[in-house]
């Protein structure tokens, strides 16, 4: 029986910095998903020991009916590992800015994430309706990740 693995990229870059791992078993294929930054290191999600604290940072979206970027702070409080506490805000020139819409998403998103490890937030994060908010929580996240980690 011939072996299909051969013929199958070990790792694939797409748009964005993303690279795509893959292993075929029987058939089966697995992705790992690994993040880049801008100086091409990769992040990955596989951290497992983080500081325990509170940590902020922030994230962009691009809201094209807009033409315009966002950014959305958040605020996030580690316990062995696991996101306790989760707060966002709409940050408009540097302040926070209050925002029901933003407050909507941050109730969404506190029953997704709140108990969970931290990095169990990911590219699969998504409130359904927020999805450019999101992405911009995400971007928040990778970055207190890079923070809190040992």
């Amino acid at each position: 029986m011939k072996s299909l693995s051969k013929d199958i990229p070990k790792s694939v870059l797409i748009g964005g910095g993303v690279v795509l791992t893959s292993v075929a078993l029987g058939g089966l294929v697995i992705y790992q998903n690994s993040l880049k930054d801008d100086n091409n290191i990769s992040q990955t999600n596989n951290i497992k020991n983080f500081k325990d604290g509170t940590y902020y940072a922030e994230g962009t979206f691009y809201v094209e009916a807009l033409g315009k970027s966002e950014s959305v702070g958040v605020t996030v409080t580690i316990k062995d590992g696991n996101i306790v506490s989760v707060e966002t805000d709409q940050v408009e020139a540097g302040q926070k800015v209050a925002n029901d819409y933003m407050q909507k998403f941050e109730d969404k998103i506190k029953t997704i994430v709140v108990g969970k490890s931290i990095n169990e937030v990911d590219d699969q994060t998504i409130v359904t309706g927020s999805s450019l908010t999101s992405e911009g929580f995400q971007q928040a996240v990778e970055n207190i990740r890079r923070e809190a980690a040992l």
